[in-house]
């Protein structure tokens, strides 16, 4: 169910020169639903270039990589602009941007994957817990191969970063290679 409202939504994104669109909560399938509506819509004015503006501290692994994949094929040009923070998935959600940018005191985040809904049965079951291992490994594989293309780091030095767990400021990320620029 979409808890946006369609029409605003699509008279918004008429009325702006550049269309921008706003990520300012846990990135999550509610999130992915606004996006792909603005985005669908936008295809039918032949896909002009776009502005992401991010506010986020956290989200969900699926939606966000869902996200990320939607916005990666999008034809026009993506300028995510970080406004405040871009933690956890809304840092990964950034790299589907053509120009990254980030204000001057805003931090990012990259951290290794985690999951909030682990069950009992599954760290007690030798067998559910290898499987969780392994999905837990495949996941942590992807976010490290997304952030190591953008930023021209090495896995190793990527897996580095992201268990080290820590914010950083615009000027450690742009050092890093998460954004391309500090406005």
């Amino acid at each position: 169910m979409f808890e946006f409202d369609e029409k605003q939504l699509t008279l918004d994104l008429l009325n702006l020169k550049t269309p921008v669109i706003e990520v300012r909560e846990e990135i999550s399938y509610n999130v992915y639903n606004r996006i792909e509506f603005s985005l669908t819509y936008l295809r039918t004015k032949n896909s002009p270039d776009i502005e992401i503006v991010i506010s986020s501290h956290e989200g969900m692994l699926a939606a966000s990589l869902d996200l990320y994949d939607m916005l990666r094929l999008y034809k026009g040009i993506k300028t995510g602009i970080v406004e405040h923070q871009a933690a956890s998935m809304a840092a990964i959600l950034l790299q589907a941007c053509d120009i990254r940018k980030c204000a001057l005191h805003a931090t990012l985040l990259i951290h290794c994957v985690s999951m909030g809904w682990v069950r009992f049965d599954q760290l007690t079951d030798r067998k559910k817990l290898n499987q969780l291992r392994r999905d837990l490994t495949l996941d942590q594989s992807r976010l490290e191969v997304i952030v190591a293309a953008h930023t021209g780091k090495s896995l190793k030095a990527v897996r580095r970063k992201m268990n080290e767990n820590k914010m950083m400021t615009a000027e450690e990320a742009l050092e890093f290679g998460l954004i391309d620029g500090i406005i």
